[in-house]
């Protein structure tokens, strides 16, 4: 951050107006700042966005880690997403934990770390957690993943804390990971949704934007929602958006369930995959089933950015 005024100083975890000058732009910070927020696992895709979010609105930001890496900002606690004192420490002193599911699909990892989270942000004396369930639950499916989903959700929920849940549909910088880019590169945009099936794709800034309202918000405790963009948009529809921006023909073609579930046990180790497919296994029998309306922007007074807004602030070149 270039400068930073505040208009009033009167000690620690106070509320405080500020003026900030961000890359030369004059923004109004939160009057939470120097609240503390523990970001957990916070050099992941989307914990990063969640930090950079709450830094730029004025909180003191702490992340957790597997293993000791600098940070621009925060400062890193090495510790694991389990029982044990060195996560209560590294709670210690926070005001709001922001817990994103980590997507382990081993079975019982992911309601056994919630748990931890759960316990561990309670022994602290954190007064809020924000969780982030990182995908949407088949409220239908006694399956995995929903049921595990289910199960971390309720760890959270039930926990002595107060909570504030969301459920994001999926997300649009999915398009520019490296599984993804050199296709749309070479004209073919490739996603295991139904072309025509309607979905609320949600950005990784706008997930941000929704975790740092709810932590200042009274509104948001006890409360749960699903997020998403600000319209649905079918993948025939995504391709012609990446077509005029790029200025080539992208063309959408839907990826085989069993390709996807083969690529992600092995990236992510099995059975990730065969559990991930089975949402988009849905969009057969429901093709609205990630379609949130045009109702999701009023949440909490955030503004989710469209698809074509978040494709054309990429640098495509340097991708």
């Amino acid at each position: 951050m270039k400068s930073l005024i505040a208009s009033q100083t009167s000690g620690l975890h106070q509320r405080f107006r500020f003026t900030a000058f961000w890359e030369d732009k004059r923004v109004k910070l939160s009057e939470a700042a120097y609240k503390t927020v523990v970001v957990t696992s916070i050099f992941g895709r989307q914990q990063a966005a969640i930090a950079n979010e709450f830094y730029h609105r004025g909180w003191v930001v702490r992340g957790t880690a597997r293993e000791a890496k600098a940070h621009p900002f925060a400062d890193v606690r090495t510790t694991e997403l389990a029982p044990g004192s060195s996560l209560t420490d590294a709670f210690r002193g926070a005001d709001v934990v922001a817990y994103s599911l980590v997507q382990d699909h081993h079975p019982g990892v992911m309601v056994d770390t919630a748990r931890s989270v759960a316990e561990a942000a309670a022994q602290a004396g954190v007064a809020h957690i924000v969780f982030n369930l990182a995908g949407t639950i088949d409220e239908g499916s006694d399956h995995s993943p929903s049921h595990e989903m289910r199960a971390a959700r309720a760890a959270i929920q039930n926990g002595k804390v107060p909570s504030t849940v969301f459920q994001p549909t999926v997300y649009m910088d999915n398009i520019v990971e490296p599984w993804s880019l050199p296709s749309i590169l070479g004209g073919a945009f490739a996603y295991p949704a139904p072309e025509s099936a309607p979905i609320s794709w949600l950005s990784h800034r706008s997930l941000a934007a929704y975790v740092v309202a709810a932590a200042e918000s009274k509104e948001a405790v006890g409360k749960e929602y699903r997020i998403g963009g600000p319209e649905a948009v079918t993948g025939t529809q995504i391709a012609e958006i990446l077509s005029d921006h790029l200025g080539m023909q992208v063309v959408y073609h839907r990826l085989p369930l069993d390709i996807m579930a083969a690529g992600l046990n092995d990236s992510m180790g099995s059975p990730a995959g065969d559990r991930i497919v089975t949402l988009y296994a849905r969009l057969d029998r429901e093709p609205t089933f990630m379609d949130l309306g045009l109702t999701t922007g009023k949440v909490l007074g955030v503004t989710p950015e469209s698809f074509a807004d978040f494709v054309a602030r990429q640098d495509w070149q340097a991708l």
